[in-house]
């Protein structure tokens, strides 16, 4: 397997980087929005929320903008990036695999 038919296998999975408004309740915003993404990774530091979606549709972007979110930004991801957001999502510990 070449690393181009790596990317091809997960093309669908992207990053992006929202700020909201105001700081906002973590758990209850990625459980509204599990309810229509399928999130790999979340992280929120206050106003400011970084997700790893599979988003096979390239519907994401603009469902996260319908959630009141002022800035949206689809962040690129190196192949590593992926497979250990992939892992994680998946509950391996990856750093038994990186070691």
């Amino acid at each position: 397997m070449t690393a181009g038919d790596m990317r091809s296998r997960t093309e669908h999975v992207k990053k992006y980087q929202c700020v909201f408004r105001e700081d906002i309740d973590a758990e209850r915003l990625k459980r509204e929005l599990g309810k229509e993404l399928d999130i790999v990774r979340f992280h929120a530091d206050g106003c400011f929320v970084t997700l790893v979606i599979r988003d096979a549709e390239g519907s994401a972007e603009e469902y996260l903008r319908k959630q009141n979110a002022d800035l949206v930004r689809e962040a690129s991801m190196s192949l590593e990036e992926i497979f250990i957001a992939e892992m994680e999502g998946k509950d391996y510990d990856i750093r038994k695999v990186l070691c």
